[in-house]
């Protein structure tokens, strides 16, 4: 088990949330990580090419931690 953390734009946290609870009205509990290692077996199965194309169009966001509050 490996244990990560990273940082997204908001409006893509709350598309994992949606589809999260998409899930659960269709009777599938699944946990934020969950919904993350599917969406990277799905990217698995693309041609290197296509991902490439998908990564590149991602908006950036800012690298690093978060400030800590005091």
């Amino acid at each position: 088990m490996e244990r990560d953390s990273f940082s997204m734009p908001a409006s893509e946290h709350k598309r994992i949330k949606a589809l999260r609870e998409a899930l659960g009205k269709d009777g599938v509990l699944a946990s934020k990580s969950e919904v993350l290692r599917a969406g990277l077996a799905l990217l698995a199965e693309r041609e290197i090419a296509e991902v490439a194309r998908l990564v590149a169009a991602l908006p950036k966001v800012a690298k690093g931690k978060r400030a800590r509050k005091h």
